[in-house]
């Protein structure tokens, strides 16, 4: 997913087509050589007032080009640049398609206010920790908000954090004065994502690369792709 993509809440992941009801591939989330990658998914619903920006992306993937490769009984080296870009394609349409960050990635949320209910929902999900949090001024100054005001409950979905509203000062300015970064993901490496969300990478992965030369709109995804990603899906916020 690229950076500086914004997702609104409720919404940070979602296909056009929900499974089950619209199983073809969006056009644009069908990749061959040069183009874009998630292009489609980038665009996602940019509604919302608290908006997640994507400051990072995952350090790997769920799948190597080596294990991508082999499941695809590929054994040149000619595509290897095509399927690379295959497999980032897939992760992130299983991550549209379930609204859950994969491998760990940073966001950052932007707020105009502090709730007044101490609780911030968060858009991308599972919620690991808070790693950073500022306040900025009418003059655009940023101010560092101590880490010890928040405390992260990662044990729902969508990922709450609870604000210490004594703790924390207002924003000195009316729009998108509050700045909170978050880390995203089942952990750090494709080892701590559930072995059902890497399957259904890889499903999508040789979808992709089965119909790569196919013109016009997707074809419909493997019927046994909403077994693996459903139970998985996020409400949504």
């Amino acid at each position: 997913m690229p950076k500086g993509v914004v997702l609104g809440p409720g919404a940070a992941f979602r296909l056009s087509a929900s499974l089950g009801r619209d199983t073809r591939a969006p056009a644009a989330c069908r990749y061959v050589a040069g183009t874009r990658s998630v292009s489609r998914i980038a665009h996602i619903q940019q509604r919302g007032t608290m908006p997640a920006i994507l400051l990072a992306g995952p350090t790997a993937e769920p799948l190597t080009l080596a294990e991508a490769k082999t499941y695809l009984r590929v054994g040149h080296e000619a595509e290897d640049a095509l399927i690379a870009s295959l497999i980032t394609a897939a992760r992130a349409t299983v991550e549209a398609l379930t609204r859950r960050v994969l491998i760990d990635q940073s966001w950052r949320l932007v707020r105009d206010a502090w709730p007044a209910s101490g609780l911030i929902a968060v858009p991308v999900n599972p919620l690991r920790e808070v790693i950073a949090a500022r306040v900025i001024d009418a003059a655009g100054r940023e101010a560092e908000v101590p880490l010890g005001a928040f405390t992260a409950d990662t044990s729902r979905l969508p990922g709450v954090v609870r604000v210490e509203r004594g703790a924390v000062p207002a924003p000195g300015r009316p729009i998108a004065g509050i700045a909170l970064d978050v880390i995203a993901g089942h952990g750090p490496t494709a080892d701590h994502v559930p072995s059902p969300l890497v399957e259904a990478v890889r499903v999508v992965l040789a979808h992709f690369y089965e119909h790569r030369d196919v013109p016009g709109p997707g074809a419909a995804f493997p019927a046994r792709l909403d077994a693996l990603v459903v139970p998985y899906r996020v409400t949504r916020l």
